[in-house]
C-alpha cells in the first residue's frame, strides 16, 4: 500500500491566511449590525454610535500612516484621547 500524499504545507497557509482575511474584513463591520440596539440600549441617537465608529476608522488611518519623529507619542494620545471620548459619552446616557 503506497503512502498517503498531503497537500503541501503552503496550501494549509494558503487556506488559513484567506480564512483570516475574510473573518478580519467581516468583523470590522459588525458593529453596524448591533448599531441600533445599542443605540436604544443607552437612549442616544444612531449618530452617537456611528461616530464613535467613525473615530476609530480615523484612529486607524492614522496609525497605519508613519509618523516623523515623535509619532508614536502623538498616535497614543490620540487613541487615548479618542478612549477618553467613548468613556465620558457611555457614561452620560441621555
Amino acid at each position: 500500500m503506497p503512502p498517503i500524499e498531503r497537500p503541501p504545507r503552503r496550501f494549509w497557509v494558503l487556506i488559513a491566511s484567506v480564512a483570516l482575511l475574510l473573518v478580519g474584513g467581516g468583523v470590522t463591520f459588525v458593529v453596524v449590525v448591533g448599531l441600533k440596539p445599542i443605540a436604544m440600549e443607552f437612549g442616544w441617537p444612531r449618530s452617537v454610535p456611528s461616530l464613535a465608529f467613525s473615530l476609530q476608522f480615523v484612529g486607524s488611518g492614522l496609525g497605519a500612516k508613519k509618523l516623523p519623529g515623535d509619532g508614536i507619542r502623538m498616535l497614543l494620545a490620540f487613541v487615548l484621547l479618542i478612549a477618553a471620548v467613548k468613556m465620558f459619552l457611555t457614561a452620560f446616557p441621555k
